[in-house]
């Protein structure tokens, strides 16, 4: 996926619309939004925030998560006594992209083998000049 379709980007604004609701986003972060933009790393998305948001996104888009395990991608909130004895692909050490979660609204379901194969682009999805989702933000020359 180089580029977001045109639905693809109606999508893309509406997941970062609900992002900036949730959790808010830094005044430069659309100069820096990728596909390989991760919910956590980059966006500070994680925990409870990422247990309400993303089970809300997949709900709302018909994706069959049937293969979703958000503790590969999430660590849980506050201190958690038993994160040595979880399995290691059950510690929140999978980053989660914006590209996954655009792929997996775009088939309809979280293939956790085919998204997290993937290489993800790292070119900004939005440019100068294009209109932002969240009233505010601009992309500065």
């Amino acid at each position: 996926m180089k580029e977001p379709h045109t639905t693809d980007r109606d999508v893309l604004d509406d997941i970062l619309r609900r992002v900036h609701a949730q959790t808010g986003l830094a005044k430069r972060a659309f100069e820096m939004l990728s596909l390989a933009t991760s919910f956590a790393a980059d966006l500070g998305i994680d925990g409870d925030d990422a247990n309400e948001l993303l089970p809300m996104l997949f709900h709302d888009y018909g994706v069959n998560v049937d293969d979703y395990d958000p503790y590969r991608y999430f660590a849980g909130e506050g201190f958690d006594l038993f994160w040595f004895s979880k399995n290691k692909n059950r510690r929140g050490n999978q980053p989660l992209t914006i590209g996954m979660v655009l792929s997996a609204i775009e088939n309809g379901k979280w293939d956790t083998e085919l998204l997290e194969g993937r290489v993800w682009s790292a070119e900004p999805l939005y440019r100068l000049g294009d209109v932002l989702p969240v009233a505010g933000y601009a992309i500065r020359p």
